[in-house]
């Protein structure tokens, strides 16, 4: 098997007019997690998990357990664990910083060990989409803490917080 298959990129099939939600929804078994035909494709839809799904009637519903103790959650549907309590600046530089390092360092090894064209140019764009990241996550980031700012305002007397709402981060 040469290099090339080996490394051969893969897609998901999302139809035009097609809601990525959708197609993960519809990629669940019946304990609630993602299945693709064969394993590549189960690790796909893992790594593209939105954690939410479609309900019945179009809602989404969220498939998060969130650990407001050690400010992580953990999603039914792909078994990751990721952080609630949204980046700071500096904390989100570092993390960005960290991972386009890993890329260089990368990048360099698989120059030197004359690795194929394809694998140089999908870790080029794994740059690119680090810095897009890095510009999306400031925006959620400040429309986050803005809804929590407005919901603080008119529920002066509710102590609850919950993810489903957006309503996280230290009240």
């Amino acid at each position: 098997m040469s290099k090339d298959k080996k490394f051969k990129r893969y897609q998901l099939k999302i139809g035009e007019g097609q809601k990525l939600i959708q197609v993960h929804t519809d990629a669940l078994n019946k304990h609630g997690e993602l299945k693709g035909r064969n394993k590549k494709e189960t690790k796909l839809l893992q790594a593209t998990c939105c954690h939410h799904k479609l309900g019945k009637h179009g809602k989404i519903k969220m498939r998060v357990n969130p650990d407001q103790q050690a400010g992580m959650a953990h999603c039914t549907m792909c078994g990751h664990d990721f952080r609630i309590e949204p980046y700071t600046k500096e904390q989100r530089n570092e993390v960005i910083n960290n991972f386009i390092e890993l890329v260089d360092q990368t990048k360099y090894f698989a120059m030197a060990s004359r690795v194929s064209e394809a694998n140089i140019r999908q870790l080029a764009e794994a740059s690119i989409v680090a810095e897009i990241t890095r510009k999306i996550n400031k925006k959620t980031t400040k429309a986050v803490l803005k809804q929590n700012a407005v919901d603080k305002k008119s529920r002066k007397n509710r102590s609850t917080s919950t993810l489903g709402n957006w309503r996280i981060g230290k009240r």
